[in-house]
């Protein structure tokens, strides 16, 4: 089964806060409908989380850290990352339990930390799932936007983007998702411009 990622954004346009409630709550439940249980459509998955070694894919990281350092520092520090590495490698494997983290149930937690959906008078949400899921869900949101109850903006994608704020391995970590290629950005743009055609259907 080949699951894509997808970066939605709804806003609604009743006027009434009740109605607005009530509105996100069916809305809700039609996602859930649709992508099953959280831990289903949660783009990500413990299976699909390992630690890499590619340099190349570490190299964005590499040269934020070691920005107007010497070639000597970034040799150091790139040989510190690959080590730190591959010690959370071994940690994670062994479930090894420290004072302050406990390694074998890390992905879960980092699952349970991933920012991956909130409410702020928009519904944001990062999810996975198929071609088909995404199409049932926009017949939906289409119904509801001819109504005039919704403006939605949505944008999928091969796979999510993760940007993490560690302050400790143990519970002070949180995961930010966003859909690759624009994401939220290019969601945005669409609600813009659903917002805007609604603004001039009722002006």
């Amino acid at each position: 089964m080949c699951l894509a990622a997808i970066a939605l954004l709804i806003q609604s346009v009743e006027e009434d806060e009740s109605s607005r409630d009530q509105l996100f709550m069916r809305i809700h439940a039609k996602i859930r409908e649709i992508y099953g249980t959280p831990e289903e459509h949660c783009p990500v998955r413990a299976e699909s989380l390992s630690l890499t070694f590619s340099l190349q894919q570490l190299a964005g990281e590499i040269a934020i850290r070691t920005a107007f350092k010497s070639i000597v520092y970034r040799v150091f520090y790139t040989t510190r990352l690959l080590f730190v590495l591959l010690a959370g490698k071994y940690l994670m494997a062994k479930g090894v339990q420290t004072d302050s983290t406990d390694w074998g149930a890390y992905k879960e937690s980092l699952i349970a930390n991933s920012d991956y959906r909130k409410f702020d008078e928009v519904l944001r949400m990062i999810l996975a799932g198929t071609r088909q899921q995404r199409e049932a869900l926009c017949d939906y949101l289409n119904r509801l936007q001819q109504t005039e109850k919704v403006a939605y903006g949505i944008h999928y994608t091969t796979h999510a983007l993760m940007t993490c704020a560690v302050f400790d391995y143990g519970n002070e970590h949180v995961h930010f998702l966003d859909a690759s290629d624009g994401g939220y950005a290019m969601a945005a743009r669409e609600l813009k411009q659903q917002l805007t055609r609604l603004s001039d259907h009722n002006s």
